[in-house]
């Protein structure tokens, strides 16, 4: 009598755990979906809405670990679109200046590409530090519930 009844225990327990881990992971489910932040071409996604990603700072708490990598990101982010700016004046300004000066030109249109290259380097970094702010973002979020 007594072993049948802690076998009764023990599987009753058992049932309990099993349900509430079903009910645990539906509402993780629910607030993955609702919460999460993903990455769809140019845009960001959250809750089945497309967002363009200059909304995505909104996203973030301030003083957050997401947060700080989010500004690094436009940082790098804004250093890229310099040094894309000035790789593009040299080619103009090379186009226009190789008419009478042809090697001065040839020059300019040469050197552009440091500008372009320390611009492509500034890309990837910032890509780089955006993808690990989500990430932290999305890593707070789940946390946040739990």
């Amino acid at each position: 009598m007594f072993l049948k009844t802690i076998v009764s225990i023990f599987v009753l327990l058992q049932a309990l755990t099993e349900a509430y881990g079903q009910i645990d992971s539906i509402t993780l489910k629910k607030i993955y979906e609702k919460e999460i932040i993903y990455f769809s071409g140019s845009k960001y996604i959250k809750n089945n809405t497309a967002y363009p990603i200059k909304n995505l700072v909104a996203e973030f708490e301030p003083n957050t670990e997401g947060f700080e990598q989010y500004k690094l990101f436009a940082s790098d982010q804004h250093k890229s679109r310099l040094y894309s700016g000035v790789g593009l004046a040299s080619i103009v300004l090379g186009i226009i200046i190789s008419r009478n000066e042809p090697d001065l030109g040839s020059g300019l249109i040469l050197g552009s590409i440091i500008p372009i290259g320390i611009s492509f380097n500034f890309t990837l970094k910032a890509d780089k530090k955006m993808r690990k702010a989500v990430w932290l973002r999305n890593r707070n979020v789940l946390l946040q519930h739990y």
